[in-house]
């Protein structure tokens, strides 16, 4: 995907933010939108996609640690919501090993998704939880699970470093090529961390700064050139990706919502996710309209 559809497609994402229902879960939430800007590079795709599969993991790993001592604590307890909360997210983990890198477009879509749903069901674990276990038996049975999480999830943490590395190292030089801008030393000294990101922008813009006049025109020139290429009209290219993102957020409710069903599970809170999401979807789905149309006059 060219790099024009890219950013119009994180623009649409960003727009919808604004019909978010005011105290309910945005449709893509601000550290997302940070995330998928790594898209544009295929080592960036493969970090974000590792880091979303090990915050999954973790939270499996996590959730299933705590159901053992819930019942440890007390046999009797109702775990099956819990339980069944940790089988979807089982479910999304599968999905995140499915999810195209190829077609960026759609990897975003998938990202965005599958985080989105993940989120919602990490607080309703939470929630469930906390009306079962009061404070203190919380963060006794924390304080004895967290070393068995991070044994379980310690390959996840080993893939997503590796995965920061390489993905370092290609934004690095991909900057450092469009600057005309040859330092191996400062490519290999960000690519293992041992400087920030902060220090590298810091090293970039004292070589920018001690380039002369004529360069740094043609530098800014190009610079301006590629913001013009994402004028509005590059939106109508990704129309319906954040109505794809709402209609796999319905879709996966409306299944969930089943499989809780044949559970004997209550349903009630998906039902007011899908409520919210419908509501949403058409907010966004008239806003982009009335953008568009604007768009279509000038």
């Amino acid at each position: 995907m060219g790099k024009k559809i890219y950013l119009a497609l994180i623009s649409l994402l960003a727009f919808s933010i604004i019909f978010a229902e005011e105290n309910e879960a945005e449709v893509i939430d601000q550290a997302t939108q940070e995330e998928i800007k790594a898209f544009d590079l295929p080592e960036g795709i493969d970090l974000r996609i590792e880091m979303l599969k090990e915050a999954i993991l973790e939270r499996i790993a996590y959730g299933e640690e705590a159901i053992n001592k819930t019942l440890e604590f007390n046999s009797s307890i109702d775990v099956s919501s819990l339980n069944a909360i940790i089988q979807e997210l089982k479910t999304l983990s599968d999905e995140v090993d499915s999810i195209d890198k190829e077609n960026v477009t759609q990897a975003i879509i998938d990202f965005v998704s599958i985080k989105k749903d993940a989120i919602e069901l990490i607080s309703e674990f939470r929630t469930t939880i906390f009306g079962i276990l009061n404070e203190q038996v919380r963060m006794q049975i924390k304080e004895q699970i967290m070393q068995r999480v991070n044994e379980r999830i310690a390959d996840a943490v080993q893939r997503v470093a590796q995965a920061r590395i390489v993905y370092r190292n290609a934004f690095s030089r991909r900057i450092m090529n469009n600057l005309g801008y040859n330092n191996t030393e400062l490519i290999e000294q960000f690519k293992n961390g041992t400087i920030t990101s902060m220090q590298f922008r810091e090293e970039l813009k004292n070589y920018y700064t001690s380039l002369d006049n004529e360069t740094r025109m043609e530098i800014r020139e190009s610079l301006v050139q590629s913001r013009e290429e994402l004028r509005d009209k590059a939106i109508l290219r990704v129309q319906n990706a954040v109505q794809i993102v709402l209609n796999n957020t319905i879709n996966r409710l409306n299944d969930r919502a089943e499989r809780m069903n044949e559970l004997n599970i209550s349903t009630v809170w998906i039902q007011s996710r899908i409520n919210i999401t419908q509501t949403i979807r058409t907010k966004i789905a008239n806003a982009i309209a009335q953008r568009l149309n604007g768009v279509d006059a000038e």
